[in-house]
């Protein structure tokens, strides 16, 4: 089967003007690293095309020039045309992401060997991007005491039932609390939502246990667990609108870019004591007596480490501001910034009235699809661009 699903996609390659790949390094249960492979692409009649490649032992090292050949080695198994490959995705380990020496650097010259001046685009993977930016937030205290504690409750049966009879004995809403681990992230705003909610009733069972509480009920880990539960939720409602399948990378970039402008926003509003978008934060404010003053514009510094962090991871997306801008938006480009190879067209295209009532009715990309055939150079970068994805696979 794996013969057949080779020569299938040897065959599909031909249709292809373009093709992305997309790596990712993992270590199995047995301490063996394995390289994913993903490849993505556009044909003429914009379908976009995704599949798995391979899984590669890496039994040896795993610096980039072993990668480096272990790639090459599958691309001429396929019958991979480097001309056509303009984008490679990767984590943001060192050996993907070196200037000089890193996989994405190998590549690129590789393909200069044979497609001299290539529009070839690295990009280091979205969703790890945005998990690199929320470790700059600094609430390792926070954390560690919930997971130390939410691990003891569900990591130990007796524990695990104890915990849930109670919360069953005093009728409270919730019958459990989430497991939370490095490896799934993503769940982290569930657990500390589920833990501030549950605060008095975990502090409760804790003492019935024996365990030192003190921590818990200082005022000052309150608030940085309340910070906590509402800054996670923004982080996770910005991971929802970046997951999915066919998101094009126009409007990733438009979702990072958003998020940059509310965190500016929530930086202004922390520093004037205004908690309209930190909900938790504002809720637990309102429980205390008005003699006893809880100011919340300390996290003020940790939305401007957010802030600083997040422009800098997706600095590489700002670098493409303008071809973003003439794919998402043909009709309200400046023809004076296209390349004089689109600008003739790019002048047709908007001076056409029936175009763009199509382009105003299906958006894109759907609109491209609809663009007559004389209009070659367009369609090409069109299907280019579509095609490009700061995702890996298994992030969708």
């Amino acid at each position: 089967m794996a013969l057949n699903l080779k020569h299938q996609l040897k065959s599909d390659l031909l249709k292809f003007e373009y093709f992305s790949i997309a790596i990712d390094e993992t270590v199995d249960v047995v301490g063996i690293a394995q390289l994913a492979i993903f490849f993505r692409a556009c044909d003429s009649d914009f379908n976009i095309y995704e599949k798995f490649l391979e899984l590669v032992p890496m039994h040896d090292t795993t610096i980039s020039k072993d990668i480096f050949i272990k790639l090459l080695q599958i691309f001429f198994e396929y019958g991979f045309d480097l001309e056509k490959l303009v984008c490679l995705c990767t984590d943001g380990a060192p050996n993907m992401v070196g200037r000089h020496a890193g996989i994405a650097a190998k590549l690129r010259a590789e393909i200069e060997k044979v497609n001299p001046g290539s529009s070839f685009a690295h990009f280091h993977c979205i969703i790890h991007q945005q998990y690199l930016c929320s470790k700059i937030l600094k609430m390792e205290n926070t954390i560690s005491l919930v997971t130390k504690t939410v691990n003891y409750i569900r990591g130990h049966p007796l524990n695990h039932r104890q915990f849930s009879k109670l919360l069953t004995d005093i009728n409270n809403q919730f019958s459990d609390i989430p497991f939370y681990t490095p490896v799934r992230w993503l769940s982290l705003h569930k657990v500390v939502k589920r833990f501030y909610l549950l605060r008095s009733e975990i502090i409760l069972f804790m003492e019935m246990k024996g365990h030192n509480t003190d921590e818990m009920k200082s005022q000052s880990w309150i608030k940085d667990l309340a910070f906590a539960v509402d800054i996670t939720t923004h982080m996770n409602d910005l991971n929802l609108e970046l997951q999915g399948k066919d998101k094009l990378i126009t409007q990733l970039s438009d979702h990072i870019k958003c998020f940059i402008l509310k965190i500016k926003l929530w930086k202004f509003q922390l520093l004037n004591e205004d908690l309209s978008h930190f909900p938790t934060c504002k809720e637990l404010r309102s429980t205390v007596d008005a003699h006893n003053v809880m100011n919340f514009s300390q996290y003020e510094r940790q939305l401007e480490l957010l802030l600083k962090k997040f422009q800098e991871r997706f600095n590489d997306f700002s670098s493409f501001e303008q071809q973003f801008s003439l794919f998402a938006s043909p009709f309200f480009f400046n023809v004076s910034n296209a390349d004089e190879s689109l600008q003739m067209e790019l002048l047709e295209i908007q001076s056409d009235s029936i175009l763009k009532a199509k382009y105003l009715e299906v958006g894109i990309p759907a609109f491209f699809s609809y663009l007559p055939g004389k209009f070659k150079n367009f369609k090409k970068l069109s299907i280019l661009w579509k095609q490009l994805s700061p995702k890996l696979k298994g992030d969708n």
